[in-house]
């Protein structure tokens, strides 16, 4: 009997196998936390030891040692490629480690003056960012691919980071102060999505990917311009509906690739 057929000779979907989660799961947990260490990492090279930095050095902390574990979860996902890039991501991934820990301890014992906070918080991007990049198995890539990884890489942090300014200081100003850079992010992610897909899958399963990373948390966080004291709640949905849709999307492209 035909294995793709059930008992009675009808067809059966197949089912996604198991082990397509971890890595899918992994890739989407160490996407975000890069694209949160990136965001820690410059903006405190932009703004040095001023004043606002120094106010906000629990959030820093509390970030990159949450960017530190997320990215710590992307290692099943870089030891899936192939041998040849599998070194460059894993190296990538270390070195990231490396530099978000350094920044880490930065917070706690701060160098004021010295240039090499601003130098390590750029190489730690330029690692997290090759990370991301690294991830991805040229081999029957789409189009776009890469840029896609970044942009969705770039949502997920910052979508990270907004909740974490939002579970602080709750309410105005900040509230949807945030709204319309991370909304811009979005549509850039799911404008590269859907541009790689063309011609290949077309449009055909987009649609739940597009919902979880833009049209979900779009009705989230715009009413926080209104009613800006749900902004505890707003925050943390719109950054989990976004982690939800890079694992959508790792998972769609699994079994695109499979």
């Amino acid at each position: 009997m035909d294995p793709a057929r059930g008992r009675g000779g009808t067809l059966s979907a197949p089912a996604r196998p198991a082990r397509a989660w971890l890595p899918a799961a992994a890739d989407a947990l160490g996407s975000t936390g890069a694209g949160l260490l990136v965001w820690l990492a410059v903006s405190g090279a932009m703004l040095g030891s001023a004043a606002p930095v120094q106010q906000l050095a629990w959030l820093r902390m509390g970030g990159f040692g949450l960017g530190l574990l997320l990215v710590a979860c992307a290692l099943p996902a870089l030891w899936t490629l192939p041998a040849p890039w599998r070194g460059r991501a894993v190296l990538a991934w270390a070195l990231a480690l490396a530099g978000a820990g350094v920044l880490l301890a930065l917070q706690r014992w701060p160098l004021p003056g010295s240039p090499w906070p601003a130098l390590v918080a750029t190489a730690t991007t330029l690692c997290a960012l090759a990370m991301v990049a690294a991830a991805q198995d040229p081999a029957g890539a789409p189009p776009l691919a890469v840029p896609t990884r970044l942009a969705l890489a770039l949502l997920g942090g910052a979508g990270v980071l907004f909740a974490l300014l939002a579970l602080r200081w709750p309410g105005a100003p900040l509230a949807a102060a945030p709204a319309p850079a991370f909304l811009l992010l979005g549509v850039l992610a799911v404008a590269l999505r859907l541009a790689g897909r063309h011609g290949r899958a077309g449009l055909r399963g987009s649609l739940p990917v597009a919902t979880l990373l833009l049209l979900l948390p779009a009705p989230l966080v715009l009413p926080l311009y209104a009613w800006p004291g749900w902004s505890r709640i707003a925050w943390p949905a719109a950054a989990l509906s976004v982690l939800a849709g890079l694992l959508a999307e790792r998972l769609a492209r699994a079994g695109n690739d499979g």
